[in-house]
């Protein structure tokens, strides 16, 4: 009866043995999968590097006059999409045209003025050959003359006369000679000359600069990022009016974590998402990586020289040069990205 007994109490336990071994080898195998998924992760995480911490540059500039005036015309709108050399903006030429015209009658005053003086010398250079025969002429008959009287052929009248005559041919040439330089120094040398006219084209240009800088114009393709100004307004030169955003050149500046940035090199092929289009995927090249980490040029960069520092995993900027714009998707300067790098298509010669 006890035998019985025992066989009937130990007959249940036999599924209950085989349930827990079964239930050992699952969590094993889960265990081994969630390992080996866990393995997996990780070496896709070091095959393929990647950051949120990324946002999407472009080139701009700040539209400034290169003048002071008042501003009578604006031909663009806040976002407006422009062509190169499309016109922003006019200032109030009428000032500029009236230097104009003021530096062009000053600069052909100038070349007047050296043909004038030149032609003075010219005149002053006559008289003075004119007068210097005469002189010789002179000398000759005063010469011939006092022979004359010094024989006694000639009266000592005649003489005189002929002494006075030589005499008043030199002091007129001294005179002229005296006008002449003054003449020449008031021309003065070519380099002066050219000197003078230099400087009034000079004048000229600047002032045909100014003119054309009246009307503001795109430096390249791109958009009126910000409110541009208001007839009426008053500018003056270097003023910030508004951002441009060029339209050519994007990029994403991602800030990978120092232990992230090892396999990356230029050339790589990358993976880009923007929120603003969510999972829609775009494709970038590793253009460079930054020589300093993120944090190296801000106001106060950390100065971790006492004790009690704490470390904290650094960001290195790496630029990826994006694929062209779709009118589909346009780029937005600022936007938040995702960044995925696949550096073991570079390391296997995949294109």
């Amino acid at each position: 009866m006890t035998d019985q007994t025992n066989a009937v109490a130990q007959t249940p336990h036999k599924p209950s043995i085989l349930r827990e071994i079964s239930i050992i080898l699952i969590s094993i195998l889960i265990g081994a999968g969630l390992l080996f998924g866990a393995y997996l992760y990780w070496e896709y995480e070091g095959e393929h590097p990647s950051t949120d911490d990324a946002y999407l540059q472009a080139n701009f500039v700040w539209v400034s006059p290169r003048i002071d005036g008042q501003i009578t015309e604006v031909l663009v709108k806040e976002n407006q999409f422009v062509k190169a050399g499309a016109e922003l903006f006019r200032i109030d030429p009428r000032p500029f045209r009236a230097t104009l015209e003021k530096t062009s009658s000053a600069a052909e005053l100038v070349a007047q003025t050296n043909k004038i003086d030149a032609a003075a010398v010219a005149a002053a250079e006559a008289k003075v050959n004119e007068q210097q025969a005469n002189l010789d002429d002179a000398r000759e008959n005063f010469e011939r003359v006092s022979k004359l009287v010094a024989r006694g052929d000639e009266a000592k009248l005649r003489g005189i006369d002929v002494a006075d005559t030589y005499k008043a041919a030199k002091a007129t040439l001294e005179d002229l000679k005296s006008e002449l330089d003054l003449a020449r120094k008031t021309l003065g040398p070519p380099e002066i000359q050219q000197a003078r006219l230099d400087k009034a084209q000079a004048d000229v240009t600047l002032a045909k600069l100014d003119l054309e800088w009246t009307t503001v114009s795109a430096p390249t393709d791109g958009w009126v990022a910000g409110l541009p100004p208001r007839p009426g307004d008053v500018v003056s030169t270097a003023d910030k009016l508004f951002p441009f955003v060029e339209a050519e050149t994007w990029w994403v500046q991602a800030n990978f974590k120092e232990t992230k940035v090892s396999r990356i090199e230029p050339g790589m092929t990358a993976r880009v998402e923007i929120d603003i289009y969510g999972d829609r995927v775009f494709k970038g090249t590793v253009e460079s990586l930054g020589s300093a980490s993120a944090a190296s040029f801000s106001l106060l960069p950390a100065q971790n020289t006492t004790g009690n520092w704490v470390k904290v995993s650094q960001r290195i900027p790496v630029r990826i040069r994006m694929e062209p714009m779709g009118h589909k998707a346009p780029y937005r300067l600022g936007a938040s990205c995702s960044v995925e790098i696949d550096t073991e298509a570079a390391k296997s010669g995949a294109p």
